[in-house]
């Protein structure tokens, strides 16, 4: 199991001055990002995959790319909204809805390990914030993505802090929400904090005493056997461009990447 962050030049300065550890860098599909971090330390790809929109991806040039890093799965997110089911209501439960967005899934995952050759799809949990927000229910639903799994062999790319984010709009501990989740599947495991801002619950934070219990939480639950040990968790915090540059503050890079290193330390 290695301990993976999301690269940033503020986290590569810490770790060549011995304050954090780092096996791998976490990558978007950036060639000359990638170059930049592979100077350093070893990298994987975390790709921009998505179920509602696949055919512009340049496959030639991606499948290059998980090559050269030799990362070891293809992630794709699990999303369906009312752009592409304009028909179902964003938190609708009903049995004929959710059969119309398993195919949409299977289908998306099926294109996709096709594409790349065979390889091996893991499936990411996106987050939901009910009915005003971009995500129908049942993409997220744990029912849902267990029988995408089921019917595809893929496996699942955990992000605890978007469950966390979801279960405060459904109103239930994310801890019991991902009781629901085939853990049985995991590959990969993503972890940051959540909190909210301008009245929005947002992710990529440095983790509070609630994101700290959650994630040890899951910890145990892989330490007791409950849950396969995935090959990385990744700390996704900080970054390149306008998304990530206002989350990419040293002090908080040194407050939660030593922390989790050492958990990771421990389930190995």
């Amino acid at each position: 199991m290695q301990f993976a962050i999301n690269y940033s030049p503020q986290t590569e300065s810490l770790r060549t001055a011995g304050h954090v550890v780092v096996d791998r860098y976490k990558c978007p599909a950036w060639p000359d990002l990638i170059a930049t971090a592979s100077q350093s330390r070893p990298t994987y790809v975390h790709a921009p995959l998505s179920t509602k929109e696949l055919s512009a991806v340049t496959w030639d040039s991606l499948n290059a790319l998980l090559d050269a890093t030799d990362t070891p799965y293809l992630n794709l997110h699990l999303e369906a909204g009312p752009a592409e089911f304009p028909e179902i209501p964003v938190s609708s439960q009903e049995p004929a809805h959710a059969r119309q967005i398993i195919h949409h899934f299977v289908d998306a995952v099926r294109q996709v390990a096709q594409r790349s050759g065979g390889r091996r799809v893991i499936v990411e949990n996106v987050i939901y914030r009910g009915p005003q927000g971009k995500s129908h229910y049942l993409a997220v639903d744990p029912a849902v993505i267990t029988t995408v799994i089921l019917e595809t062999g893929c496996g699942l790319l955990l992000d605890t802090a978007h469950a966390a984010v979801t279960a405060a709009y459904l109103g239930v501990r994310p801890q019991d929400y991902l009781l629901g989740f085939p853990t049985d599947a995991l590959c990969e495991w993503h972890v940051t904090g959540a909190r909210p801002i301008d009245g929005r619950l947002r992710d990529h934070l440095q983790l509070s005493d609630a994101d700290w219990t959650l994630t040890e939480w899951a910890a145990e639950r892989v330490r007791l056997g409950d849950w396969p040990k995935p090959w990385a968790l990744a700390l996704e915090y900080g970054g390149i461009g306008p998304t990530f540059e206002w989350r990419s503050d040293p002090a908080v890079i040194v407050h939660d990447a030593p922390r989790l290193h050492r958990l990771v330390e421990g389930l190995r």
